[in-house]
């Protein structure tokens, strides 16, 4: 039996009406179902979960991360997305949170259920790895096998190089063995050939270059933690955002290599940018201001007492408030503006041409949707969320600041809502 959960097997009497609401609410879900070929199919997956959370209740650490990897390959051979295999289980999370209201222990219930369910996801996240990489490998050799039909001998020996630096890549992941991250001879011998291309093309590959690299560093650190739910959006990501470079070698165009690109870097959880893509963002608008005058405007918020949140209604519920402030972010912004999720409980906004009178009317709307959305912890209990924000107007050229000097004025402003007294909005 695991040592990690010692009160799981209180579920035990709710396993049955949890998996019944569990297949309602997959039958009522029409984006879910999409994916199966019948209720006969719904059904007969939804037993086999049942199955295997009955008979994780009493097995060792190793053969729970063991047959939950492998539970994760068979929903990849189903063709489940994995953002969507998320959403079905985070259906019994609640289910089982919900019941463990009632009953002794109830904290530490909650706290096994969200740590079992967190396991869940990060072993599964491995099982989806395994699967992709596999399928690389096998599109890898199908790259070397064609490669000998392409006339151009520049080309061939550019995609040549990078297959080969990916191939390491997928080995040093698999074999758990070193990769140096620092070694780059590929990308400088394909940068160093860049001349047969136009510079606007050029510039828009080597951004790609930049990606590349930090989603690189960034896989392997998780990699190194174990952390798979890190590790499979950046995977993801790099092998997309790679691809990518491989189709340039020819003739794609930037505006279709662009859309293609635009929701890699997203925050599952609240559907934002996430932090390493904010400066790049931010970046780019402060070079408008400089070159055409663009004012713009950039907003910090952070949750006010989220770690009260958390202690009191579990971690269950601060996600509920995360993704629920994401949501009221989308919704209260332009298409031009971009929201970002930069921390655990911090969010940024950048405001496209927006001065200081509009950049407040926009925070006040999401702080006023926020506070009056009431979060339900259970039958009997509730709770409301609150934020500070700061927010810095970029609009006088005559004193243009850095990137780092905007991020320390607008961290200033906020921390001066926060001083304040919490759920303020500060700004200059």
């Amino acid at each position: 039996m695991s040592q990690m959960f010692k009160y799981l097997h209180k579920l035990s009497p709710d396993i049955d009406q949890a998996f019944e609401s569990f297949y309602d609410k997959l039958l009522k879900d029409v984006h879910l179902t999409n994916f199966f070929d019948s209720q006969e199919q719904i059904a007969m997956l939804v037993q086999k979960q049942k199955m295997f959370f009955i008979n994780s209740l009493t097995m060792s650490d190793t053969e729970l991360d063991t047959t939950y990897i492998r539970l994760g390959e068979y929903h990849y051979d189903l063709t489940i997305p994995y953002v969507d295999y998320i959403k079905g289980m985070e259906i019994l999370e609640e289910h089982f949170l919900m019941y463990s209201q009632n009953i002794d222990n109830s904290r530490e219930l909650m706290e096994d259920i969200f740590e079992y369910f967190k396991l869940i996801k990060s072993k599964t996240a491995r099982g989806y790895l395994n699967k992709m990489m596999l399928e690389d490998e096998e599109d890898i050799e199908l790259f070397f096998t064609n490669l000998e039909d392409e006339e151009n001998d520049l080309t061939r020996e550019i995609i040549f190089e990078r297959v080969t630096w990916l191939k390491s890549i997928i080995n040093a992941l698999k074999q758990d063995i070193p990769f140096d991250l620092d070694e780059n001879k590929e990308f400088k011998f394909w940068s160093d050939n860049l001349h047969f291309v136009d510079h606007k093309k050029k510039e828009f590959i080597e951004n790609l270059e930049k990606r590349i690299n930090i989603n690189t560093k960034n896989l392997f650190y998780f990699y190194k933690k174990n952390n798979f739910l890190e590790i499979l959006p950046l995977y993801s990501s790099l092998l997309s955002i790679y691809k990518l470079t491989l189709l340039l070698s020819g003739s794609a165009l930037i505006s279709t290599a662009d859309h293609l690109i635009k929701n890699l870097k997203m925050d599952t959880l609240t559907n934002l940018y996430r932090k390493d893509a904010f400066e790049q963002f931010l970046e780019k608008e402060l070079e408008l201001f400089k070159r055409h005058h663009v004012l713009f405007s950039v907003v910090y918020l952070d949750i006010d007492n989220f770690k009260e949140i958390n202690d009191s209604f579990g971690h269950w519920s601060g996600d509920k408030v995360l993704e629920k402030i994401g949501e009221k972010i989308n919704q209260n912004i332009r298409a031009s503006d971009i929201g970002f999720r930069i921390g655990g409980d911090e969010f940024a906004i950048i405001l496209k041409g927006s001065n200081q009178e509009q950049t407040l009317k926009i925070c006040q709307e999401i702080k006023s949707e926020v506070n009056k959305f009431e979060f339900v912890y259970n039958e009997k209990q509730s709770f409301f969320a609150d934020m500070s924000i700061g927010f810095i107007t970029c609009e006088n050229i005559a004193e243009v600041p850095t990137t780092q000097e905007i991020i320390k004025r607008v961290d200033k402003e906020l921390y001066s809502a926060k001083k304040s007294g919490k759920g303020k909005i500060s700004f200059s």
